[in-house]
């Protein structure tokens, strides 16, 4: 394993962060990345040209937060208030972020295979949105509202999924 204890990551538009390996273990991509070139002198930097640089500057924390502690697994199913089911700093981590962006940052960690965020995102998501109309929801995180063909297509995969009889 190289000696080298940082990593450089270049956004898409050339912004660059260095971090520590261990808060980099936790994105898949960047860590698959590292372990292609172990026994190897590790490029200068790993580019993400997928990601901007302020969508990076959004998850570094929670990357940089468990740098040496694996995220709490969230409990399932969700039924309880988000605040009281993930740890504090995880509820205000993602308050931090504005509703509107949460889903671009879920879409950057879903890219670099974070798992743990991507959970954490899911997790927050879905306990706004159980009490909420989709209206309301599709508003607060400034998604546009599927098409009646699409709601359609999401209500047969459900169906599909919990094996429901399509008169139910």
């Amino acid at each position: 394993m190289s000696s080298t204890t940082t990593v450089t990551i270049r956004t898409s538009e050339g912004r660059e962060f260095t971090i520590s390996r261990l808060a980099a273990r936790h994105s898949g991509m960047i860590h698959g990345a590292i372990v292609e070139f172990e026994g190897f002198p590790i490029p200068e930097t790993l580019n993400l040209d997928h990601i901007t640089g302020e969508m990076f500057e959004r998850i570094l924390p929670f990357m940089q937060h468990y740098e040496t502690e694996e995220p709490k697994p969230i409990e399932t199913p969700i039924w309880r208030a988000f605040n009281e089911m993930v740890p504090e700093w995880d509820a205000k981590f993602i308050e931090s972020i504005p509703p509107k962006e949460l889903t671009l940052v879920n879409d950057a960690a879903v890219y670099l295979l974070i798992e743990p965020l991507r959970w954490l995102i899911a997790t927050s998501m879905a306990c706004f949105t159980k009490d909420r109309s989709l209206e309301e929801s599709c508003e607060y995180y400034g998604i546009p509202m599927p098409s009646n063909d699409q709601l359609k297509e999401i209500e047969k995969i459900y169906r599909e999924q919990y094996a429901l009889p399509a008169d139910m």
